[in-house]
């Protein structure tokens, strides 16, 4: 005869200011704002960085679809100027923004005015000469530099976590 179960799963949840530091892989849920969260893991079992990250609910999409939609004319590609501290101004896109300068020396960029969850984008495009270098600033957590070669492009993706923005996944260079 089959036995038949039903089992609960109890996950944290309180208030999102409350919101512990969670375990690897452990399920938070904020009732206040209606957030889940996942907790990263520690750097010494290899998270790339420790804290809690948000699974994107239903409520969290439609709001950032309704950002998208609100600031359709702020999508785009935006060309940064030329400086030995370059700003990348994130404020350009709600959700996401793209952002390119051409290398003609060594540089530490500024980042700044993005929103907590906001995905950026980053080109860097070595001149004709090469070989520059990105000093990166204490706010960006990066794992690669850009490429050296003459003409030759780097793009990384970074989310902004409220105070880093760090990057996802590998630049692609070429």
């Amino acid at each position: 005869m089959a036995v038949n179960q039903i089992s609960k799963i109890q996950v944290r949840r309180g208030l999102l200011e409350n919101l512990p530091q969670l375990s690897s892989a452990e399920i938070g849920w904020a009732i206040d704002d209606q957030s889940m969260w996942i907790g990263n893991g520690s750097l010494e079992e290899g998270a790339p960085i420790s804290g809690n990250t948000e699974i994107i609910t239903r409520i969290k999409l439609d709001a950032a679809i309704g950002n998208i939609s609100g600031n359709i004319n702020n999508v785009g590609l935006t060309l940064v100027s030329s400086s030995v501290s370059p700003t990348f101004d994130f404020t350009v896109g709600v959700f996401f923004s793209t952002q390119k300068l051409v290398l003609t020396s060594n540089v530490t960029p500024v980042f700044k005015n993005a929103t907590p969850g906001q995905l950026t984008t980053v080109i860097f495009q070595q001149n004709n000469v090469g070989n520059f270098i990105v000093n990166w600033p204490a706010n960006v957590v990066a794992y690669v530099e850009v490429g050296p070669d003459a003409e030759s492009y780097t793009v990384f993706q970074f989310v902004y976590d409220g105070s880093n923005y760090v990057q996802v996944g590998v630049p692609i260079q070429g």
